[in-house]
Parts: C-alpha cells; sequence; structure tokens
C-alpha cells in the first residue's frame, strides 16, 4: 500500500492491508490518497485536509536558489519526474482499470518479502490509438538495474546489458501466453516491433542476487529510440507510435 501526499508518495507498506503510521505534514492544504496494489489491479481513497501552523517571519530577501549552469534536469530529478503523475499515452489492449495503464506503479517497492533474487524488465506497445508506421522499428540498448544500500548510501550495478531475452505477449498477459517477437540484432542493442495484439517484453538472460534487508531504492534505465526498418523505404517514424516503461520483479531465489 502507498499514501500519497498531493501526488507525491511519502509512506509505503508491502503485504499489508491496512496502514496505521503518523504522518508529518508541513502547513497548508493537503490531499492524502492511500492506494491498494495486487496482482495489477489498485483501489484508492483520497481525503483533504488543512494544516495550520505558526508561519515564521517573512524574510527581508528571498533566499539564493541553485542553478544549474546547463540548464538541464539532472538525470536524478527526471527519473523522479517520471514516477509521478500519468503515462505518455495508454498502452493498446490493456483495460485502463489497471493502475500501470494509466500511471507509475509501486507493488512491493523497497520491501523484497525476504526474497534474494531480482530481474529487471521492459515492455514495448504500441499506443491505444494505433501505430500507423509500417517502417518504424524500436531500438533497444543500454539495459540497467541499480540498487541503492541502505546500509551504504552506495548505487550497486546489479544488470548491464544490450542484447536481452523477450518475447510477444498478450497485451493484457492473458494466460501468460507469448510467442517468438521480432526481434532484430543490431551493431549495438536490438531492434523490435509491437502490435497486432501483441507487446514486446524483454529482460537480462541472468537474476541479480540481492540481500533484502539493504534495499534503499531501485532504478531500471534502458535507451530506446526509432529507426527505419528499411532505409530504401520511406521515413515514417513520425507516424510512429510507440510507448514503452521498464521496472523490476523480485524473485525467491
Amino acid at each position: 500500500m502507498q499514501v500519497y501526499d498531493n501526488d507525491v508518495l511519502i509512506l509505503e507498506i508491502g503485504s499489508t492491508s491496512s496502514i496505521d503510521a503518523p504522518l508529518s505534514l508541513s502547513a497548508g492544504r493537503h490531499t492524502l490518497t492511500v492506494q491498494a496494489n495486487y496482482r495489477g489491479w489498485s483501489s484508492s481513497v483520497s481525503s483533504r485536509i488543512t494544516v495550520t501552523a505558526n508561519q515564521p517571519p517573512a524574510p527581508t530577501s528571498p533566499p539564493p536558489q541553485p542553478t544549474n549552469p546547463s540548464g538541464s534536469v539532472s538525470l536524478a530529478t527526471q527519473i523522479a519526474n517520471d514516477m509521478k503523475g500519468k503515462n505518455e499515452g495508454f498502452p493498446h489492449g490493456v483495460p485502463t482499470s489497471w493502475d500501470w495503464a494509466n500511471g507509475p506503479a509501486i507493488i512491493m517497492g523497497n520491501n523484497a518479502n525476504g526474497w534474494r533474487a531480482l530481474n529487471a524488465w521492459g515492455v514495448v506497445y504500441e499506443a491505444a490509438e494505433g501505430n500507423p508506421a509500417t517502417n518504424t522499428r524500436v531500438h533497444i540498448r543500454n539495459m540497467v538495474a541499480l540498487l541503492l544500500q541502505k546500509s551504504s548510501g552506495k548505487w550497486l550495478v546489479l544488470q548491464n546489458t544490450s542484447k536481452p531475452d523477450g518475447e510477444a505477449y498478450f497485451e493484457d498477459f492473458s494466460g501468460n501466453a507469448s510467442k517468438n517477437a521480432d526481434i532484430r540484432q543490431e551493431s549495438e542493442g536490438i531492434s523490435v516491433t509491437a502490435g497486432s495484439g501483441y507487446n514486446f517484453h524483454f529482460w537480462p538472460s541472468d537474476r541479480a542476487s540481492i540481500n533484502p534487508n539493504d534495499i534503499g531504492g531501485l532504478v531500471v534505465v534502458f535507451e530506446a529510440r526509432l529507426i527505419m526498418a528499411d532505409a530504401q523505404k520511406p521515413d515514417d517514424r513520425s507516424r510512429a507510435r510507440y510507448l514503452s516503461g521498464a521496472g523490476a520483479d523480485y524473485y525467491p531465489v
């Protein structure tokens, strides 16, 4: 279960049906949302409250603000922002009642439930409105899974591959049925397509061992871009409508 304050995750407890914990809230208006997730299904309830407090005197001048000389957003900020809000589109064939069809979803989070292995995964879908491009493929490379150790505060690279395994699954994963995917080996990584009722689901070939009691955070990333399937045919990459996402699953061993 997760607790959100104004759409920001502030508390997460796995393998439970209720939450009884104190919250520290700043003065102002808050919309608290409690969301429960189980095997692709979710339910949530929200409540609005106002917290009052004695306000300190206003400063005579505004405090200095941190600046970024390049004007770009840091990778850490981008990753954090990607775990809030809504998806950029709806994946084709996925029920909109499923939490991850609408936005980022956290099930177990940093609680591995004692399980001692992890595997990253990624998916490629055509968008719900369909994909009119016929000469465009999705090029995938540099799939990396990182774990933040609570004990040391250091990030560990658990998995790193540009040649993941993968298959085409029914878009809603019904029956867990799959078939050989349209995978093409590239000089770096692979390229794939998705559609006609199937996604492309991929993962590193070997699971990573973890200490389930020393997890401070997990990040899975991969690089993806659109490439032409045939350079001699018209370039229709601007018409392509693909969605992709990443995550990780825990395993007992």
